[in-house]
């Protein structure tokens, strides 16, 4: 069996009157003594205001007690909630993202802005590979005239994942594209620039691995600009045979791979100061198969 108790029931509802109304009122007590016959003789505009008339303060002491009790711990519960909403946005970590645009030496790109960091994903820094230009170095990109979207990585390079007879085929000869972090987009910044080439034998992953790129969080910490980029992998990247020395200005075959990271490099002497970088502080440095490029150094300062 249940039990209500009145008065607390009462003093309850005149909460909510206050905070409804915004006005005073009264107590059972009040009520029951001035207002019980009073539709008798008077309009109901004349009985609401006798309702409202006393002050709120004149309440009975124990519902008085209780009413500011309650309120004390309605306003206790919103400080709490905007303080865990609050807590919640700083761990987010995340802000609203905007749209800005960048001029490289071929064209404008267009990438975000993310929580003070500056991302530009995809920028092509060599021509697509593929038909007259597979297996042939590496060749200048095709320049535009529109903004280039460089909010979303492009595919990786043709690999097969994993790396075994059931593995299968994903990627494309379209890779060559590169990718930059970066805190600042003020040409005289002179960041210091961090180029990351990827591992994976040779034969597998991208300039955008989850967990092996860069990020944001890498960018925004060091203060630094960051770039990685796709190179050919496998057989368009390192197959050498006679018949791909035809037409090969240094009469030689393979080595495609290698000579997509110099032409890498290149594109980041000509356009890193764009991202805030300085050309003459730019570091190399990989992941297994991507330090193949300064073996047997550890690093190299371009």
């Amino acid at each position: 069996m249940v039990r209500i108790d009145v008065d607390t029931y009462i003093c309850g509802f005149s909460v909510i009157t206050f905070l409804l109304s915004g006005r005073r009122v009264k107590t059972q007590g009040e009520v029951g003594s001035q207002s019980e016959f009073k539709h008798l003789v008077n309009s109901e505009e004349e009985e609401e205001d006798t309702f409202f008339d006393k002050d709120f303060h004149t309440s009975d002491p124990s519902c008085s007690a209780l009413t500011y009790k309650t309120m004390a711990a309605m306003c206790g519960g919103v400080v709490v909630l905007c303080l865990v909403v609050a807590g919640l946005a700083y761990l987010s970590g995340n802000s609203a993202c905007t749209l800005v645009d960048v001029a490289t030496s071929c064209g404008k790109v267009r990438g975000t802005h993310c929580d003070n960091i500056y991302m530009f994903k995809g920028m092509p820094y060599a021509s697509p590979p593929s038909g007259s230009l597979r297996w042939r170095p590496p060749e200048e990109p095709t320049c535009w005239t529109n903004t280039l979207d460089a909010t979303k990585f492009k595919s990786m390079c043709a690999q097969v994942r994993p790396v075994s007879e059931t593995g299968e085929v994903m990627g494309s000869e379209d890779c060559l594209y590169v990718n930059v972090w970066t805190p600042s987009l003020d040409h005289d910044a002179n960041l210091p620039v961090m180029v990351w080439i990827h591992g994976g034998y040779l034969l597998i992953f991208s300039g955008s691995e989850p967990g092996y790129c860069p990020s944001e969080e890498l960018a925004r910490h060091s203060h630094m600009v960051h770039v990685s980029f796709n190179y050919r992998l496998n057989a368009f990247g390192f197959m050498a045979l006679p018949q791909l020395r035809e037409g090969s200005p240094t009469n030689t075959s393979g080595n495609y791979g290698f000579m997509d990271q110099i032409a890498a490099l290149k594109w980041v002497q000509k356009n890193i100061r764009s991202f805030g970088g300085d050309p003459n502080k730019v570091t190399i440095y990989g992941q297994s198969s991507g330090e193949t490029i300064f073996f047997p150094s550890d690093f190299i300062i371009w």
